[in-house]
């Protein structure tokens, strides 16, 4: 595999990368998940796993408004998954984006039903936050 300059990345040292990726996620080093999952998108554009994971290492790391185009990119490459759609919502309602953040949601709330995942509690949860966010505005 190669990146736009035309550097070349072997699947064994892409799939020693990605479970770096993972295992820095999994183990709250989120800057180091950054950087590697951003390397492995410039390699991989296409694969979902990296996206999502360098949406969720950033979300992670409280950088909620730049994981909203690499959550938007992992709803385009796995259109059926609920997931990444419920952390864009997420992202959203924190970066104040309320309206936007409902109709994410609305969708991810659709997959979820489709699919049988096990995310309507999530879902649900989220539902009562972006309601509470929309009181607290008119309130104001």
């Amino acid at each position: 595999m190669k990146d736009p300059q035309g550097r070349v990345l072997t699947a064994e040292t892409e799939l020693l990368l990605h479970q770096f990726a993972h295992g820095s996620y999994t183990h709250g080093k989120f800057a180091q998940s950054v950087r590697t999952f951003r390397l492995l998108t410039m390699f991989r554009a296409s694969d979902f796993r990296y996206w999502y994971g360098l949406a969720c290492s950033l979300m992670g790391s409280s950088q909620e408004h730049d994981a909203i185009q690499p959550f938007r990119i992992a709803c385009v490459l796995a259109k059926e998954d609920p997931r990444p759609k419920l952390y864009l919502a997420e992202c959203l309602l924190l970066t104040g984006q309320i309206e936007e953040a409902a109709k994410v949601l609305c969708e991810a709330e659709v997959l979820d039903l489709r699919s049988n995942s096990t995310l309507h509690e999530n879902i649900q949860m989220l539902k009562e936050r972006i309601i509470q966010r929309e009181t607290s505005l008119c309130q104001a």
